[in-house]
């Protein structure tokens, strides 16, 4: 069997292979790799560290050992993500020790147990790198079953400390969502806009989750303030679906949203009712309810190439 040459760059292409691998680590894409794109990444950082260690600054060396780590444990290469994990600690134990307490942790997370992950953490809960672990480690029980209620006490706990952090925010509303707490659902998710105001998948949680909160009430009453307890739900969900069709004018999933709230029962009971009649902003709401389903019906239709009998069909189905 031959053995296979490494590959060796000429000097100028270098910085841009570099460059890229240190993209590919910050943006955390790898992650996303189909089985076949990791196998050509590992085999290509493989040879170009073989090469080029010597040349790298001893950040980019750190960087890049890194990436080699996480890419041998997503290609199941235990052995090697294990020496490279003691190569790092061997060049940077003193200057990099938390983080490589967090690796040493995912090391045993995949090789060895959840108990042993957490151990290789440390005792300092309060450390941002050792408390995002936590959280990550706390999704699941030892025998690899969901753990929510552990789930939602790890990422407050991280959030206590890092309150900025958006990929945090949405996962602590994505857990609420699936436990049934929408109003706090609803908080995260407006979190995460504050640092991140185009995300229209996230006004897309946001107006699920009002609306959510509604269906959640299933309030039949027909007394005045109970109908604009529901009408100002109502119309924060609509209102939160339709910016985020503002901000993607092709997603699809927001336009149903606002098909579906503009259609929901609390409407026609709002326009029916005598004490509202005469209120300007519930006539308002109502008439723009109105307007909206007729053209979220025809932009749905047009996005999923459905025929007026076919979405009405849709409807009987999900009616039945």
């Amino acid at each position: 069997m031959k053995c296979r040459t490494p590959l060796v760059l000429p000097v100028s292409m270098v910085p841009s292979a570099k460059k890229r691998y240190l993209a590919i680590l910050s943006s955390g894409v790898f992650a996303h790799y189909s089985p076949s794109q990791l196998e050509a990444l590992h085999s290509q950082l493989a040879a170009f560290l073989s090469t080029n260690a010597d040349s790298l600054d001893l950040t980019d060396l750190f960087d890049l050992r890194h990436l080699h780590f996480l890419v041998s444990l997503l290609t199941n290469r235990d052995n090697e993500a294990r020496a490279c994990l003691d190569r790092l600690h061997d060049q940077f134990g003193n200057q990099k020790s938390q983080k490589l307490m967090v690796l040493r942790s995912m090391l045993y997370e995949a090789t060895s147990s959840k108990r042993d992950a957490i151990a290789a953490l440390g005792k300092d809960a309060n450390d941002l790198q050792t408390s995002r672990r936590l959280t990550t480690l706390a999704r699941r029980k030892d025998d690899g079953s969901p753990d929510p209620v552990e789930y939602v006490r790890a990422l407050t706990h991280y959030l206590d400390l890092q309150p900025g952090d958006p990929v945090a925010w949405a996962e602590l509303g994505d857990q609420y969502n699936l436990t049934g707490h929408y109003d706090k659902a609803v908080y995260c998710f407006q979190e995460v806009l504050m640092v991140q105001p185009l995300a229209y998948n996230m006004f897309y949680k946001v107006g699920l989750n009002q609306y959510l909160r509604l269906l959640q009430q299933d309030d039949r009453s027909d007394k005045k303030e109970r109908l604009l307890a529901g009408m100002e739900l109502l119309q924060g969900a609509r209102d939160a679906f339709l910016r985020a069709v503002e901000l993607s004018d092709s997603y699809s999933r927001a336009w149903v949203g606002v098909y579906v709230t503009c259609g929901h029962g609390l409407v026609a009971r709002l326009g029916a009712s005598a004490p509202l009649r005469a209120n300007t902003a519930v006539a308002a709401f109502v008439a723009e309810c109105g307007r909206l389903r007729a053209v979220s019906r025809a932009r749905v239709m047009e996005l999923e190439g459905m025929s007026p009998e076919e979405f009405k069909e849709l409807e009987t189905q999900k009616a039945t």
